[in-house]
């Protein structure tokens, strides 16, 4: 239960930090998760018209074809140009979230008396939160994007 409540949270401190890249993220998410699947759908009428036509005994359509094969070229190409806008979003995102753990921990340290500081303790954990803070968020992000996308296609 305490898993699902860091989790949450954590989405939530993604939310607060980049909530344009997220959208971004999330509709090129949805692109990238169907263009396989038309992808193999041009495939199969590709397939499907030169099996109709071998077993009809007669002449392969090649308009009708080339035109298949025109639509699968230009969803590699658009699927090609979403991979790169996806990695450009990805290090917008993971930049505007890394300064605003950043920021928080910045602002809540600054906030604790001069008596923390001398703790190891503490010490340790305001250590460890400002190293996590870079890429825990994104990385559990990327993970959740990547299932969804997986889940989808």
């Amino acid at each position: 239960m305490q898993t699902l409540q860091h989790f949450i949270r954590t989405l939530k401190f993604v939310w607060e930090a980049s909530k344009k890249w997220t959208i971004a993220k999330l509709s090129l998410l949805l692109l990238q998760a169907f263009l396989p699947i038309i992808s193999l759908y041009l495939m199969k009428l590709v397939v499907d018209a030169v099996a109709d036509s071998l077993q009809k005994g007669s002449e392969i359509q090649f308009p009708q074809i080339g035109w298949l094969i025109g639509g699968l070229g230009a969803i590699i190409f658009i699927s090609s140009i979403i991979g790169t806008l996806s990695q450009w979003i990805n290090q917008g995102q993971s930049q505007s979230v890394t300064d605003y753990m950043s920021d928080i921990i910045h602002r809540q340290s600054a906030k604790l008396d001069l008596a923390y500081y001398e703790n190891p303790k503490y010490l340790n954990t305001l250590h460890r939160a400002q190293q996590e803070a870079r890429y825990r968020p994104n990385m559990l992000l990327n993970s959740l994007t990547s299932f969804f996308q997986s889940s989808i296609s």
